[in-house]
């Protein structure tokens, strides 16, 4: 079938869940994914389309044999059976539409093969995410209790700052480095002439934004419980 203006829209509905389902999951999931080229992207996309679509057609034969109409006479003449059978075509449109939507949503937030690929990977000790969006896989899991995340950076200029890990970037830019943000901050100068400053003294709402290019290392502590009072 070529590509025309007619088929255009039906080109782009059917491929328009595989890209959701892509963008979704680069979305919640950036640090494990990886900047893909127009091509690979299409066939992605089209893989999931593939499968919403299955599900859809699927839906959609269901519905038409509750309404008991012939699959075939409604997708002989599309606008004729919109006219006959307007409840139809409107039930047919809406569960279309929800599962296309639905499914790529659950798609981008939980895919079961690419789930099967990470529990693999996890007993081969080989892991697709970095370990800055493991931290909130670590706080996700023990959310039941008040968690915080202590972080402290030790500079590659010798200064040392501490604090609550207030938050970071999800996207590394492109030579990998990452903006975090830490608040009621200790801070100890590579100086050693210089006295330390404690969040007493910075004042409890003190913030300092640090990108990891400047860090030589950061040890990462989960509070768990009531983050209490730092000075």
């Amino acid at each position: 079938m070529s590509l025309s203006f007619e088929t255009l829209p039906l080109t782009i509905i059917f491929l328009l869940p595989g890209f959701f389902v892509f963008y979704t999951r680069q979305f919640l999931y950036p640090a494990g994914q990886q900047k893909l080229e127009t091509f690979p992207l299409g066939l992605l996309s089209l893989g999931y389309s593939v499968i919403i679509s299955l599900v859809e057609a699927l839906a959609g034969l269901g519905v038409l044999r509750f309404f008991q109409v012939d699959a075939s006479v409604f997708l002989r003449d599309l606008p004729s059976v919109a006219q006959s059978y307007p409840l139809v075509t409107l039930t047919v449109t809406l569960v279309w539409v929800l599962i296309g939507a639905g499914l790529a949503l659950v798609l981008g937030i939980w895919d079961p093969y690419l789930y099967l690929l990470r529990r693999i990977n996890q007993k081969r000790r080989h892991f697709d995410t970095d370990i800055w969006f493991n931290l909130l896989e670590i706080e996700r899991r023990i959310q039941s209790r008040p968690t915080v995340v202590v972080a402290t950076a030790h500079m590659k200029n010798g200064d040392i700052y501490s604090g609550y890990l207030k938050e970071f970037d999800l996207q590394p830019d492109d030579n990998g480095t990452r903006d975090f943000i830490l608040y009621q901050v200790f801070f100890c100068p590579g100086n050693e002439a210089n006295p330390c400053l404690r969040p007493a003294r910075l004042g409890q709402t003190s913030y300092v934004l640090l990108n990891t290019r400047d860090v030589q290392s950061i040890d990462v502590i989960f509070n768990i419980g009531n983050e209490g009072n730092r000075h």
